[in-house]
């Protein structure tokens, strides 16, 4: 196996896992206890999740 696709893949899963357990925890749930409207909130939320999703996607593809 290349070492190179594996570093890539490993990284890949690396910042999926961050991204997804510990990246919420700043920038989105202060956010979502503002005042905004909820549509703002709910773009923010689902862009945030379709990041996680194609990060993970990128994963399964190295």
């Amino acid at each position: 196996m290349n070492i190179w696709i594996l570093s890539a893949g490993t990284l890949a899963l690396f910042t999926t896992a961050v991204h997804i357990l510990a990246g919420q925890v700043d920038p989105i749930r202060p956010f979502l206890r503002s005042n905004l409207d909820e549509v703002p909130k709910a773009t923010l939320l689902a862009c945030w999740h379709m990041v996680s999703v194609m990060l993970f996607f990128f994963r399964c593809c190295t």
